[in-house]
């Protein structure tokens, strides 16, 4: 039979997920996929005939975009094995339980224990002072070997990432999550910071660590060589240990120093190092933490390719709009799951409104249900209209755009005047909607540092919290210019994922994150509570905190 060879393929394979593109699913069948393979998800579901098959030797597959998601059936999933120091054993050292250091091009030119092999790196020196600091166990992850402990004596060595080939990364990979679960029992529920290059994170490690319910920090993602080793401190300094710094009191200037505040924000809000007492129910910090980007990977997981997953932010940042965002796209993933067409343009844009706005407010989705419907229809619509904008379009289902252009789109009105992109379009809602694209929707969209911050209630609590701007006694649409100015005076020094990088795009997120469990705990109590280090700048009650010293 024609996939035979795959079905194979996978049966020799450990009980461990792996995405394949179609190329390389291609080669192992030894023929082309049919069209229908690579654009229809129902190809690979359960129903349908390679779905069956596959079913039948314990694995399940998704559409993902370009590649497809191959992964064990829960029943064929093995059970890791349990050591001591399990989760319930875990080191209480802070927020991070595990440290993973990526190996380095410079190394010492005899046999050493991991510990030392990479000395006369800086950067490496720095990692591993950091890791030391936290005290926690640590490893060194090595192209070579695998994942190494830092006593273990192994010989130099010059293969890195880039050596090996897709196939061979996503390998590297799965041996490296599961040498680590080996040593240290279930990984759910496990802390982990990763100071490694993307090369080594985008393996699929970080996302293979979090399938095995691990959380994941990646702290200085983004940031170039000088700003990582000013990070972890003087990495040349000559007894080889280095102050960790990241952690140190920091004094702002009054007024505030907004480029200081925009890099505390961003970079504590990435590493995950913000405050949790006090704070029930308060998510991890971090990217993949954000309420669109966790209901965007459920979709993924569940086979939806990339176009199907910005159709789904499209429609549901729509109504993100005084409300609780985590709610929100929990609802909406949920029910998009449940009902895969109600995030289809065709069908949405000719279903009746009255089972549509049905749908939405029993699923808890809408919360005013007839514009709420009829924003999710008409925005349906004009994705499949060809009057309706066509940057919109492009953007959504090509995955490449320009801000300025699709801001301007969302202002367009069909034939008879009516808007064709209502409750999307407004100044909070649509600079949203373009990062959304970009992250974690996975489009290429141009221009981003045009966009300015996305102001809230949640941005103008922590804006006049931390003395960036005083617009007290105006409404909020004639805050939002004072704070957007104010903002952009240090928006060079935001850090988040590489395309957003100095960009309002990469701020948002922190301050919305900021203003609900920082700013809004100790509103709630009537007094500070600590939350980070942006802190000794907060003006509530009274003057900023003061500075060290």
């Amino acid at each position: 039979m024609k996939y035979d060879p795959l079905l194979r393929w996978l049966a020799r394979r450990e009980t461990v997920a792996v995405e394949l593109p179609f190329r390389e699913i291609e080669g192992i069948l030894g023929a082309p996929l049919p069209r229908s393979a690579k654009i229809h998800p129902a190809f690979w579901a359960a129903g349908n005939h390679l779905g069956r098959l596959l079913a039948g030797i314990g694995w399940r597959a998704g559409l993902r975009g370009r590649s497809v998601r191959f992964e064990p059936t829960r029943a064929a999933m093995p059970k890791p094995p349990r050591a001591k120091g399990d989760d319930r054993r875990a080191p209480k050292h802070g927020w991070t339980q595990v440290v993973l250091l990526g190996c380095t091009k410079s190394k010492r030119r005899e046999p050493a224990p991991a510990r030392d092999l990479y000395d006369p790196s800086p950067l490496f020196r720095g990692r591993r002072a950091h890791a030391e600091a936290l005290g926690v166990p640590w490893f060194v992850i090595s192209a070579k070997y695998g994942l190494l402990e830092p006593d273990r004596t192994v010989e130099p060595y010059d293969v890195t990432i880039a050596d090996l080939t897709p196939a061979e990364r996503r390998l590297w990979a799965e041996r490296v999550v599961a040498e680590l679960a080996s040593r240290l029992g279930s990984l759910a529920g496990r802390r982990i910071e990763i100071h490694a290059g993307e090369e080594y994170r985008e393996t699929g490690l970080v996302r293979l660590l979090r399938e095995r319910g691990a959380e994941v920090a990646v702290p200085l993602a983004g940031l170039g060589l000088g700003e990582q080793l000013a990070w972890y401190g003087r990495g040349d300094a000559p007894s080889g240990r280095v102050a960790v710094v990241r952690t140190a009191p920091v004094r702002i200037a009054h007024p505030a120093d907004v480029r200081t505040l925009v890099e505390l924000l961003t970079v504590d809000f990435a590493t995950g190092r913000l405050e949790r007492e006090h704070r029930p129910g308060m998510p991890a910090p971090g990217w993949a933490a954000m309420p669109e980007a966790a209901a965007a990977e459920r979709l993924r997981t569940a086979g939806f390719g990339e176009p199907q997953v910005r159709v789904f932010l499209t429609l549901a940042a729509a109504l993100d709009r005084a409300r609780d965002a985590d709610r929100l796209w929990s609802k909406a993933a949920d029910l998009v799951l449940r009902e895969t067409w109600i995030a289809d343009p065709e069908i949405v844009s000719s279903l009746s409104s009255e089972r549509l706005a049905g749908l939405l407010a029993r699923a808890g989705v809408s919360q005013r249900h007839g514009p709420d419907c009829e924003a999710w229809q008409r925005i349906a619509t004009a994705l499949v209209d060809p009057r309706a904008p066509a940057a919109v379009r492009h953007a959504v289902f090509e995955g490449e755009g320009e801000a300025e252009e699709l801001r301007a789109a969302l202002d367009a009105k069909d034939p008879s005047g009516e808007p064709w992109f209502p409750l999307l379009r407004g100044p909070k809602i649509s600079v949203m909607w373009v990062r959304m694209l970009t992250w974690p929707g996975g489009a290429r969209i141009r221009g981003l540092e045009t966009l300015p911050v996305a102001v809230d209630v949640q941005v103008r609590r922590v804006s006049e919290r931390l003395g960036v701007a005083a617009t007290a006694g105006l409404d909020i649409a004639e805050a939002r210019s004072p704070i957007q100015r104010a903002w952009r005076q240090g928006i060079e020094m935001a850090r988040g994922p590489e395309r957003l990088q100095r960009t309002a795009a990469a701020l948002d997120p922190a301050l919305w994150f900021w203003g609900k469990w920082g700013c809004g705990l100790c509103e709630r109590e009537g007094r500070r509570v600590p939350f980070g280090r942006a802190c000794v700048a907060c003006r509530f009650g009274g003057e900023a905190a003061p500075g060290p010293g």
